[in-house]
This record gives structure tokens, sequence and C-alpha cells, in this order.
């Protein structure tokens, strides 16, 4: 006989019934076949796509470079017809050569008449010089500088005047290579007269004139000396920078004889800057599709489609020497210059198209590289291009398809569940619920009497279970027939044992209801009485995190917020944040003093400061964070001239002299802004009187300290101050 407290064994058909049932899984399968169909067509697909991606990215590439090709010889073939044409119009006479007007008025059509072109000029022997320049703001200036009383004058041999021009060009040697102030060439007379061409009445304007007082001295220039290696011919100049507007770019220069003496008059050259190329190869690609670049045969970076790729292509501010490809700070030319090494491209002897793929693991892409000699110089033109431009609109049409698959797949699963569970489902349901009945011994027949009339497999089964249910009834009313007479001739003896089975149940519930009865006591934390400090401790966590994070970025925006340095480029707002010192102060605590040396701009990150002055202790102002202070005091090159002391812990960030001044002088479009904040601080401009009152006497009668200040910052943003330097303060 069994234990009482054995637990009855679980049928099969109960630990069954928490799996996926029959509906789910036949669905499952229709759904996985049918995805398996959908990978099967999209797969080869997608690899059809791309190598008809490759075929058309390789047309594209021929056609653009040969496009790129037949412009380049046309732009160098226009530049030697320049040439061409102020020759024959110095030959024939339709020009003087001392005659300033008309040579300007030819140079600044044949300008205005090709707009990738920057200079056309001509170096005259005696170091004078004249030439169109095309500015970046659409206006033309027409730049004139002679040392002598006429134009390009060669004096006759023997004269005072031979002996004067001499004495010049030994003397300007000396100072092109010294810099020496004693040496003196002489009296340079350097004028711009500054044109507008207006369209509608076909002729051009004077809008300003102004003198300029630089050295230079013709024959000293790189287009100048390149051209008297090879008198009478035509020859191109390595990149360098152009001494007027700071453009960095190539000359094609020839020199000038005059027909009837032989004798050298100067030197004729047409410029170009590199910046004018970009802005060529921008108009052909635009940003999003990738990136058009000239490079040399050595691999340095001539000319990109991004013009701003340009800018950081130069070692130095002086020097115009070009970046190697590998240097240059892009992604996309980083990629170019990784596809070149792998794939042993040698620039140099690079004769036709070659064209390269490359994945790049940082950004997850494949790009297609191209690069083709342009035809002229030793250059190189190429284009990387991200395989996503091409792969757009497939990549739209596969979504499409995915869009159609998951509408076709919900709408098959709704058709099969429907289908599965009227053919399927119910009938395998039935008989599965008439043996669960059979177990309980609930089972009727009428159950199966619809599913015994298919004549299927389905059916049979259903039948046989039919009839199996009408046995095993038969046999259960047996069994309860004979367990009745058990019962009856031994109910004496199990009444006694179910009196004591009732009662150790009725004492098991007592306990369990005592148990619930006494809960334990669990003591609530914090108290509520400490919420408050709890609370206030949380804060003072959070604001000490705070001020530990703050990153780069943050530091970025508040400088942004300065209108002046809102001016400056993103690079050299995002080179100031980064040299950026967090320092820390306490409530009383100076920041600096009046009459401290003006070495630091500050920049308030958390806190506030009072600014008061030292005379008399009343404060002038109070500062929020993300306002910046101290660099008023450093520009106008002058002791502060008031004290600031923090009213609560404070986080500022300092900007050392060095990389500010650096910054703000390569940026003179913010001067403006620097002196419209001057003129709304009258206490500093006030104060300040006491440092720059020595220097009012260079000033012209009727000036103002207004105009002193200004003239003082003027002077801070060409370099170091003439005058108050630190050395001289007491």
């Amino acid at each position: 006989m069994s234990s009482p407290s054995a637990a009855p064994s679980q049928s099969p058909l109960h630990r069954v019934k928490h799996r996926f049932g029959l509906k789910v899984k036949l669905t499952g399968m229709m759904l996985l076949t049918i995805s398996a169909i959908a990978a099967i067509v999209h797969i080869p697909w997608v690899y059809i796509s791309r190598q008809n991606v490759k075929q058309m990215v390789s047309v594209l590439h021929d056609e653009a470079f040969k496009g790129a090709q037949n412009d380049a010889a046309a732009f160098f073939d226009n530049v030697l017809a320049i040439q061409h044409i102020i020759l024959s119009s110095l030959n024939n006479g339709l020009i003087d050569l001392e005659d300033p007007a008309g040579q300007g008025q030819l140079y600044l059509n044949l300008l205005h008449a090709h707009e990738n072109i920057t200079w056309v000029q001509i170096g005259f022997a005696n170091g004078d010089f004249l030439g169109a320049q095309r500015r970046a703001d659409g206006l033309y200036n027409l730049d004139v500088r002679r040392w002598d009383d006429t134009l390009g004058q060669l004096a006759e041999p023997g004269t005072d005047l031979a002996a004067q021009q001499r004495d010049r060009a030994q003397q300007a040697a000396v100072f092109e290579q010294t810099q020496a102030a004693n040496i003196s060439p002489g009296q340079l007379d350097w004028q711009v007269r500054t044109f507008d061409f207006v369209e509608a009445e076909d002729a051009w304007q004077q809008v300003d004139q102004t003198q300029r007082d630089e050295f230079y001295f013709s024959p000293q220039r790189p287009y100048y000396q390149a051209a008297l290696a090879t008198p009478g011919e035509s020859v191109w100049t390595d990149v360098y920078r152009f001494r007027t507007g700071n453009v960095v770019g190539l000359d094609a220069a020839i020199s000038y004889e005059d027909p009837e003496t032989g004798i050298l008059q100067g030197v004729v050259s047409i410029s170009f800057g590199l910046r004018r190329i970009s802005e060529y190869l921008s108009d052909l690609k635009q940003p999003g599709e990738g990136l058009l670049f000239i490079v040399d045969s050595a691999g340095n970076l001539v000319a990109a489609s991004d013009p701003a790729v340009l800018a950081s292509t130069f070692e130095s501010e002086t020097e115009a020497e070009l970046l190697a490809l590998a240097t240059v700070d892009n992604p996309l030319l980083q990629v170019v210059n990784q596809s070149l090494d792998e794939h042993d491209v040698d620039l140099q002897e690079l004769v036709d198209l070659q064209e390269l793929s490359q994945y790049d693991p940082i950004t997850g892409e494949r790009y297609y590289v191209a690069v083709s000699p342009l035809g002229r110089l030793d250059w190189v033109i190429g284009s990387i291009t991200p395989e996503t431009v091409f792969l757009e609109q497939i990549d739209r049409n596969q979504q499409r398809l995915l869009i159609i698959i998951l509408v076709l797949l919900g709408g098959g699963m709704i058709i099969l569940w429907q289908l599965s569970d009227r053919l399927l489902i119910r009938p395998i349901v039935s008989i599965s619920n008439a043996a669960i009945a059979m177990e309980s011994g609930n089972f009727a027949g009428v159950a199966l009497t619809e599913t015994t009339q298919r004549d299927d497999e389905l059916g049979r089964l259903a039948e046989v279970f039919q009839n199996m249910a009408a046995v095993i009834g038969d046999r259960e009313q047996s069994l309860k027939a004979q367990l009745e007479d058990l019962r009856d001739s031994g109910s004496e003896m199990a009444g006694s044992q179910l009196e004591v089975a009732y009662y150790q149940a009725l004492t098991a519930r007592a306990t369990q209801l005592r148990a619930v009865s006494e809960p334990a006591v669990t003591p609530s934390f914090p108290p509520a009485d400490s919420l408050s400090a709890y609370y206030r401790a949380l804060k003072e966590r959070a604001a000490a995190v705070r001020v530990t994070r703050i990153s780069g970025g943050e530091v970025e925006q508040m400088l942004r917020q300065e209108e002046y340095l809102a001016t400056l480029p993103d690079g050299d707002l995002r080179e100031l944040a980064s040299g950026a010192q967090r320092q820390t102060y306490g409530v009383g605590e100076l920041i600096f003093r009046e009459g401290d040396a003006a070495d630091t701009v500050y920049v308030l990150a958390v806190g506030t400061v009072e600014v008061r002055s030292t005379s008399d202790d009343s404060p002038l102002r109070v500062l929020q964070p993300g306002q910046i202070f101290g660099d008023l005091t450093l520009m106008l090159d002058v002791p502060r001239t008031a004290s600031v002391r923090p009213r609560d812990p404070t986080v500022v960030f300092t900007l050392d002299e060095a990389l500010f001044s650096r910054i703000l002088r390569h940026n003179p479009q913010a001067q403006p802004a620097v002196e419209a904040k001057l003129m709304q601080h009258q206490d500093v401009l006030a104060d300040a009187q006491i440092w720059l009152g020595e220097g009012q006497s260079q000033l012209a009668a009727g000036a103002t300290w207004r105009d002193l200040a200004s003239q003082q910052l003027q002077q801070w943003w060409r370099g170091p101050l003439v005058e108050h330097s630190r050395a001289d303060r007491p």
C-alpha cells in the first residue's frame, strides 16, 4: 500500500500542456520557410547589385577624370594664351610698358574674363610691379609699386639713375636676407586702387584707394627668378605663398625683352591660388558624394573638393610647403592614403586610370578609390566615393522589399493560422481533450463525433479513441462497484482513521495562521526626520560631481557665448577650449588683485564672482557662469584695473596669454566685436587711462581715450606692442 504523503505522478498529457502549441509550431515553420526563400533570393541580388555598382563606378570615374583632364588642359592653355595676349600687346604697341593705366585696364579685363585666375601681373627689372588681383569678396585690386618716377624705367648705363638702381638691387638683396632695419633700398610708392565691375554698365568703377609701405622688389620673387632660368619660355613655379593676400598658389611666368634692343624689361606672370582649384573641384563633387582631390607625384595634397581641407595642408604660416597625403587630417584622405599603400600604387609611374576598393574598419564602410594622371605638371587627380552613395537607391529598394515581405508574412500567417486551425489543429485538439477527459473520467463520446466523420488519418484516430473510451468506461463502472463493497466492509476502521487525519490537518492550519498574524516589524530607512538632510547631502554630492565632470565641449560652448569668440573658426575655438586649465576658489579667495599683471583670461564655469574696485571697495558688477573676464586688460596690455573675488565656491577655466594671443591674432575679423565690448565696460577704459596716458602724445589733436584704446588694440592685434611692454612696467 502506498504512503498517503506521496504525490501522484503527473501524466504525460499534463506535462506537455506548457509547451508551444501545435498551431504555433506549424505557423513558425511556415514563417521560417518563407524567410529562407526570401534570403535565397536576396543574397544573390545583393551580390549582383554590388558587381553592377563596381561597373557603374568605373564608368563614372572614367568620364569624370576625362572631363577633369580636358578642363585642366583648357585652363593651362588659357593661362598661356593670356601671356601671349600681354606680350603681343606690348610688342605691337597696343599698351605702353610705362603706362600703368593702359596696362591696368587690360589686366583687369583679362582677370574678369577668366574667373579661375588670381593675378595678372608684370614684375619689372628695376624692381617695380604692376598687377591686377582678384579678391575673395568679388572686388579687384589694381596694384602699382614704383621705385622711380616712371613705371619700369631702366636707366641708361653710366647715369646717376643707373647707379641708384644698381645700389638698390644690392641693398634689396641684403634686406631680403637679413631684414635689417638700417638697410634702406629707397622709397617705394605703393598704391592699391580697388575696383568693382558694374555688369549693368559694362564698366569698371573705383571704390577705394589705399597706400602701403611694405618692402617689395620684383626680381627677388619666385615667379621672376623661375622665368630668368629659361628666358623666353613659359615656366611654372613651385607652390609658394603670394606676398599680397597671403594666398598660396603658383605662377606661369615668362620673361619679356625689348623687341628692338633685346634688353630684359621684366617678367609677365599669371597666378592662381590652390583654393581656386579646390573651389572648381567642389563644383564637380558634392560633399555627401565623397571627395575629389589633386596630389603631386610625391603624394603631397594640392587641392580638394572640400576647400576647408586645403587650409590644413601647409606646414607653416610663412612657407607654402605642401603636406604629404598621409599627414592630412581628413578621414576620407586617410582612407585614400591607406588604399594607395596597401595596393602599392606608385604615383610617379602612374600612366592610366587605376581603381581600388578599400574597406575602412573604423567607419565600417567600403570606399571606391580611383587615381589618374591629370595631364599637366606632375599632378594626379583622384576620387574617393563611399559605397553607400551608389547603394542608396538599392537600399531603398531593399527596404521596400522588406516591407512587402513583412506584409506577405503577416497575411500568410493569418491565413495559415485560420486554415491550420480548421483543417488540422481543431481535430488534433479534440482528440487531445478526449484523452484528458478519459484520464479524468469525464469523457463523452459525442465530443469526437465531428472528427470521426473525416476520411483521413485523423478521422480514423478519433474513431479508435471513441471505441477505446467505451471500453474504458465499462471497466471503470465495474471498478467502482467493487470499491463500494470494500468501503462498506471497512467503514468502522476507516472512520477512526479519518478523525485522526482531520485533527492533524486542523493543527497544521492553526500553526500557519498564527505565523501569518504576527508579522515581523521592519524598521523604515531612512528615518522620516532625516529625509531633508539626506536630500541635501545628495544635492551637494551631485554638485561636486558636476564640477568635476565639465567636458572640453562644455568649455567650448562657454567660449562661444562671448560675441567676439563666436566669430572664430570651429577648429580655433576647439583648440582654445582644449588648452583651458581648471582651477577652483573658495569664498573670499582672490582670483586676481587690482594692479596684477594681465597674463591670463578666465572663463567662469561654476559659481559667481564679484568685480570690485580696490580704491573704494565698491562692487562694480557680479559675473555669472559662462562669462569671460580678464581679456580686455590683456589685449590693452595694462595691469588689472579691478579685483575679482568669489561670492561662493567657484570653478574657473584659465587661458594663458600665449595661446589666447596666437589664436586671436590669426582672426582679425573678431576685432570689431572686441572694441564693442570695450565700449560697454567704461570702468576698464577709465582705469586703463593711467597706463595708456603716456601714449596720448601719439594721437592727433582732438583724439579721445577711446581712440587711444582702439589704437592700442590694433597694435596688439598686429603682434607684440611697441610701447607699454611688461618689461618696462614698474
